[in-house]
């Protein structure tokens, strides 16, 4: 499969590159769009200039890839770039305030006619402008090892209303990964929107910057499902002891997150949780269910099940190997990636590579016990086009497991991806092209559950 920009994605730092032009001045952010068949891809070039040394990196929005190095030289009034990593190559001539060009990967071209300024993306659904409910940033500690973190509070105009009595309220927890407070994703801010949504609805709401991500501290590296629930309980300690005139306190998580969410309310710290595509199976099926879906795309079905075996042989030896993190020990130990090619040994080789606490932790770590002892009422959904967390696999899981509760509420929605937005595909390269960040249909069943739990 030929490489693409999203399969380059950037841990990589920014390559400096040539001399510049000593009477244009380029220096900032370029976007502009190149047409892939009928779709429309943004590129945004970062160009600087230090003392006279023309610097630049390459970012693709919609593909959640910033910082892809680059070189840049710029003869008269006509700029090069070259994008190693990705076989690419960006030559354009400077008009103004506009750079106009030709965009090139791997043998293909494209017209790429560049504008100063960064990308924004069509998102109608985040929140502008004044609102009628308050926002206060707040930090709060987890008091396990002392981290800070920090968040924003959303309270409803019916929270200061003397005549109105307790509103309910809730915390927002993240899926995998190091997110901010808006779980931000290809330019959508999904629980931005969710928490406008509630306030609008009467409902409270805490949000906060994971560890070591915007303005929280703490190690990211260090991070387990573990830690990061240990984090959302703090949060909720907040909520109850230092805001007043709250009803219930619940969780609303997505991902990884909606599985905290349920695992607090399994140990009583919350009144209700909605778990939002929240895996309720263990962490190596969830992964091997994953990549079954997703690499199909791309591979006949006999390589595929050469990749599923390896994938698990490699599962099961991380699991009773904790002690070894090489990856290329681990790789020699369990799989033959001669007999796989392509996208798939690469895909193989990136899974090898983390062997960090999150994934060790998370492949062994089965949520179905404490969802059997939770004793709250919970919103479980999914999307039934989700390519990440199977609606079928866990949300059968969720209603196998959870106690009987008649508050309790489980549904699949027709068409939806794995952020619950309208999809084609359902993949996750097709979440940025979206504009829509969150079903409507969703956001108004989220208000309405929670506003009838008693």
């Amino acid at each position: 499969m030929k490489k693409t920009i999203i399969s380059c994605l950037a841990s990589m730092a920014c390559v400096a590159a040539f001399a510049s032009g000593a009477d244009i001045d380029i220096s900032g952010p370029w976007n502009g769009e190149i047409a892939v068949g009928v779709q429309r891809l943004p590129l945004v070039f970062n160009f600087t200039d230090t003392d006279g040394a023309l610097g630049v990196t390459l970012d693709s929005p919609l593909q959640g890839a910033r910082g892809i190095p680059a070189t840049a030289e710029m003869r008269g009034d006509t700029v090069e770039v070259a994008v190693t990593a990705l076989g690419a190559k960006f030559t354009g001539v400077c008009d103004g305030d506009a750079i106009n060009g030709r965009f090139s990967q791997n043998g293909l071209e494209f017209d790429l006619d560049l504008k100063r300024g960064e990308y924004i993306p069509e998102r109608p659904q985040t929140p502008k402008g004044r609102q009628s409910y308050t926002t206060r940033e707040v930090r709060f500690v987890n008091p396990a090892d002392s981290v800070e973190l920090a968040g924003t509070l959303t309270l409803p105009i019916q929270y200061s209303m003397p005549l109105c009595g307790a509103v309910p309220a809730v915390v927002f927890v993240t899926g995998s990964g190091q997110q901010n407070r808006d779980e931000e994703i290809m330019g959508h801010k999904p629980f931005a929107v969710i928490a406008h949504h509630l306030a609008n609805n009467g409902i409270a709401s805490l949000r906060y910057d994971d560890r070591g991500c915007g303005g929280s501290d703490g190690d990211p590296a260090s991070v387990t499902t573990a830690t990061n629930t240990a984090d959302a309980a703090a949060a909720l300690r907040y909520l109850r002891d230092n805001v007043g005139k709250l009803g219930k306190v619940g969780v609303i998580g997505h991902s990884e997150g909606g599985t905290i969410a349920m695992i607090l309310a399994s140990q009583g710290d919350a009144d209700f949780c909605v778990s939002m595509a929240g895996p309720a199976v263990r962490g190596d099926s969830i992964l091997l269910t994953q990549n079954r879906t997703l690499m199909g795309n791309v591979a006949p079905m006999d390589m595929l099940d050469d990749y599923i075996t390896a994938l698990r042989r490699l599962f099961a030896y991380m699991e009773h190997n904790p002690e070894n993190t090489e990856w290329t020990t681990i790789e020699e130990e369990t799989a033959d990636l001669d007999a796989l090619s392509g996208a798939l040994k690469d895909n193989l080789r990136k899974i090898i590579s983390d062997t960090g606490p999150w994934m060790r932790y998370f492949l062994t770590f089965d949520p179905t016990d404490a969802i059997r002892h939770i004793g709250v009422p919970v919103m479980a959904i999914n999307g039934e086009s989700d390519l990440q967390v199977d609606a079928d696999v866990n949300l059968g899981a969720i209603r196998e497991c959870l106690p009987e509760n008649g508050a309790s509420l489980i549904k699949s929605y027709p068409g939806l991806n794995h952020l619950f937005q309208h999809a084609r595909t359902g993949m996750p390269d097709e979440y940025g092209r979206i504009d829509e960040t969150i079903s409507e249909e969703v956001l108004a069943d989220i208000a309405a559950w929670i506003k009838s739990v008693r």
